[in-house]
């Protein structure tokens, strides 16, 4: 110690040391000491107290995401739903078109109308899907090297023939080590890759590497997906699985990245994102292994093609007239606005397939297919719905089959009224009213 210190009081306390010093000799006392020892109790009380202001503050924070996050679910699934009943008002009626005309000034146009609709249907599905975090259809097992060998294949002209034409190199490395399938589903994991490849070759403008490697255990197939590209700072990778979130300007929705988390976490597995500025990214994704469930015999239906007799309840016009034209060349169908009307015409033996919206006015789609089942056991009740619903919604319950709006086959509207038709044949034994 300096010289001119002569009296010197250390003083502990919880984390370390409170030290005081004067040039006086005997410069404290007893009174002193004491004051001293209280500050020194305070100090950790003070910073405890700190600390739970920051994590206060941080749940507030995190909080606050959540209600943004459920709003953005809300507003969604009601904008989803209108835009799948728009969109089947527009691809149902290009496909009717199609099958008109082979000329082909007139099928041009057609065709590009038609694309556009399934398009923008795949993004409202995806837009749904990342807010929602539903799934794209019932798990099964999806083998992952398979799965990452297609995707390469498909991605080629964007990873390998768009980056030479500008005078880059792009190479990609893969280890893909014999795993077992995982529970998933085939197109839920090619979308992950596809976006991680994507943004990949965003992030490697003069080109670079990228790496893909897999590897299992007991529990989970590891998947690391690596680029050597510009990279992240810490703020950026904290939010790149918020939906609409996007680093690129004019490019990309800010979907990908977000349906890919939800996906993963659906599945029962997690992912995990590592980079830095300049030092490229690196995510790690673990997926739970799946096991081979072969399909029960009584899962089967038969396809009848019969002409049959439908009830159509919508209380969109444009798309009752939509499926009215769609069906009515190889089918009786009524039509009816809400579930009064519905109920008004239906009798026993009057309709062998009732297809229902879900979102009626004054009665839901539900509670009208519970109360035809109670009129005639033997109609088939076909869920017609843009809303998602989960794998366990209790409202499912109420029908056979779902045909999911918008349509955007016209051939798999008719296979799923075949369905419904030979379901209904079993029911009444085969007979024909």
């Amino acid at each position: 110690l300096p010289s001119a210190i002569h009296s010197v009081v250390d003083v502990p306390f919880a984390g370390g040391t409170l030290a005081v010093n004067s040039t006086r000799e005997n410069a404290f006392a007893p009174e002193d000491l004491g004051v001293l020892t209280r500050f020194a109790q305070v100090i950790p009380e003070a910073g405890q107290r700190l600390r739970d202001l920051a994590e206060r503050q941080r749940l507030e924070r995190e909080m606050v995401r959540l209600q943004r996050l459920r709003a953005a679910a809300e507003l969604s699934a009601g904008v989803c739903h209108n835009l799948n009943n728009i969109l089947t008002g527009i691809l149902l009626p290009a496909q009717l078109l199609q099958t008109m005309t082979q000329d082909p000034v007139l099928r041009l146009p057609i065709d590009t109308i038609a694309l556009s609709s399934e398009r923008a249907a795949a993004l409202v599905r995806r837009l749904h899907q990342a807010v929602r975090a539903q799934g794209e259809g019932p798990l099964t097992t999806v083998a992952v090297a398979a799965t990452v060998n297609e995707v390469l294949r498909a991605t080629q002209p964007c990873w390998g023939d768009a980056p030479q034409a500008r005078g880059a190199t792009i190479q990609v490395c893969t280890d893909l080590a014999p795993t077992a399938a995982i529970r998933g589903t085939p197109a839920g994991l090619h979308d992950m890759l596809t976006n991680l490849i994507l943004n990949a070759v965003d992030a490697m403008p003069d080109g670079g590497t990228i790496s893909i490697r897999t590897f299992a255990d007991e529990r989970y197939v590891h998947l690391e997906f690596a680029d050597t590209g510009i990279g992240m700072d810490e703020s950026t990778r904290g939010r790149i699985f918020e939906p609409f979130f996007t680093t690129k300007a004019n490019v990309g929705t800010g979907l990908g990245l977000s349906t890919l988390h939800n996906t993963v976490t659906q599945w029962g597995g997690s992912v995990e994102v590592e980079s830095a500025p300049g030092c490229g990214t690196t995510f790690r994704l673990r997926l739970p292994v799946g096991t081979l469930e072969t399909p029960a015999a009584n899962h089967r239906r038969t396809v009848a093609q019969e002409r049959s007799r439908i009830l159509l309840v919508d209380d969109d016009p444009v798309v009752r007239k939509v499926l009215l034209s769609a069906l009515r060349p190889e089918h009786e169908v009524d039509a009816a606005e809400n579930g009064t009307q519905a109920l008004a015409q239906m009798k026993p033996g009057t309709y062998d397939v009732a297809i229902i919206d879900l979102g009626l006015p004054g009665m839901s789609g539900e509670a009208l297919a519970r109360r035809v089942a109670e009129i005639d056991t033997s109609v088939v009740r076909v869920l017609f719905t843009g809303w998602e619903l989960g794998e366990l919604d209790f409202r499912r319950s109420a029908f056979d089959l779902q045909l999911t709006k918008p349509v955007t086959d016209l051939a798999t509207l008719k296979a799923l009224v075949g369905q419904a038709i030979g379901l209904h044949r079993e029911r009444t034994g085969g007979q024909v009213p």
